[in-house]
């Protein structure tokens, strides 16, 4: 530090001990430089297609689904986490459905009426210092149409669960085909109590497109597997119907 730039620290010093006038003044002439903003291929797709936008916290649209949870650095970064929340209401049971899932930033997950790629996921904080989680999608819905879910089934996330009439839950989680088989999936469904040792999860391995299964007073068939990748998080959608399950 030269000469002159040691008196001003000093003199800044023993002014701001003093508790003078012009102390911000000093304090912002020492400033650190400001860290540039970050931008990758994410922020880059979201500058070309102009399809990126914030979704809301579940709690400011109940019924809508959104963002409930998120773990992780709070600043983001590509191990931050957020919990989507998916209502569903299928045309031919008088059912309601929330379907939970849980993505990382550059996957692509299933909300509303099709596909959306997790571009931010971070906590945002309040000026009374109340945090909520909060998310960056790109909603380019015509990009990715050939992996949206049908309208009328139920996504089973191999990265969350699905709550049916808020008492019978189910997880599935991915089976890789072996050599000429099949992709397949093994489905638990348990009452909402998971830990009831009275309760032990009913298990249902090896079900491939076409296979059923019982979930709660319905019968729940699958349709579609997507299989979980790098950049695609993976589910089962399942088509629930009348009958005895």
């Amino acid at each position: 530090m030269s000469s002159n730039r040691a008196v001003r620290a000093l003199l800044c010093a023993l002014a701001c001990a003093a508790g003078l006038a012009g102390v911000a003044a000093c304090s912002h002439d020492e400033e650190a430089p400001r860290t540039p903003e970050r931008r990758d291929e994410l922020d880059e797709e979201c500058h070309a297609t102009m399809t990126c936008s914030d979704l809301p916290n579940e709690l400011e649209e109940p019924g809508w689904g959104g963002v409930r949870d998120y773990v992780g650095d709070p600043r983001g970064g590509t191990d931050a986490a957020c919990e989507f929340v998916l209502p569903y209401s299928p045309p031919r049971v008088p059912a309601h459905v929330e379907a939970r899932v849980w993505a990382t930033r550059g996957k692509l997950f299933p909300s509303g009426p099709g596909v959306m790629k997790l571009v931010e996921c971070s906590w945002w904080t309040h000026v009374q210092r109340l945090y909520e989680p909060t998310a960056r999608v790109n909603a380019n819905f015509a990009l990715y149409r050939s992996s949206a879910p049908r309208q009328d089934t139920i996504v089973l996330a191999f990265t969350g669960d699905a709550l049916l009439e808020e008492k019978a839950r189910a997880v599935a989680s991915y089976e890789a085909p072996t050599a000429g088989g099949t992709a397949a999936v093994t489905v638990s469904v348990t009452p909402y109590d998971a830990y009831d040792p009275f309760n032990p999860p009913e298990v249902h391995r090896g079900l491939s497109v076409g296979s059923s299964f019982p979930w709660g007073a319905y019968r729940a068939t699958i349709v579609r597997i997507v299989e979980p990748s790098a950049s695609v998080v993976g589910w089962a959608e399942v088509e629930l119907t009348r009958g005895p399950p």
